[in-house]
């Protein structure tokens, strides 16, 4: 009885490695939002200070397993930035393009999960805004993953006065 009971346990602790295993990231999204400054500040003098606008860029990104991802590099073009690994919502969000007005809505799917990556210049350098590749490499467990976004999508962004 001993001998059955110690080949389940091991056949079961097998079939859990074996699960593990098989952790990939499936798909990647990329999208930057642009915040345009509302009210224009103005100096003592009345003199309009120069308004900044700012861009947020974030890539969601799908795996079939619930372990956390580790990021090694993420590229835009030929330029390294430094991201932080979130994990998402199961609707990540909803949000409208802004170049045709479409809704987009993110989701995992069944038995996938959804993780976020906030995007942020590294030491200064400006990120590329026009015809850059996205690729994201890390990996997930022990096993190394390897994503390619072809465009970053622009979202409409909040609405200033």
């Amino acid at each position: 009885m001993k001998k059955l009971y110690f080949t389940l346990l091991g056949l079961f602790f097998l079939a859990g490695l074996q699960a593990q295993v098989n952790c990939k990231a499936v798909k990647g999204y990329a999208y930057s939002i642009l915040t345009l400054p509302g009210t224009i500040r103005v100096n003592e003098h009345g003199t309009p200070l120069p308004a900044r606008v700012n861009k947020e860029r974030f890539i969601y990104f799908i795996t079939n397993c619930k372990t956390k991802p580790t990021i090694n590099t993420v590229l835009y073009g030929k330029t390294v930035v430094k991201t932080d690994v979130q994990p998402a919502a199961e609707i990540a969000f909803s949000a409208t393009k802004s170049n045709d007005q479409k809704r987009i809505l993110l989701k995992a799917g069944k038995g996938n999960y959804l993780w976020k990556l906030n995007v942020v210049e590294k030491n200064g350098k400006p990120i590329p805004d026009k015809n850059i590749s996205i690729t994201v490499t890390g990996k997930i467990g022990t096993k190394p993953f390897f994503i390619i976004i072809k465009e970053e999508i622009e979202l409409q962004g909040p609405e200033t006065y």
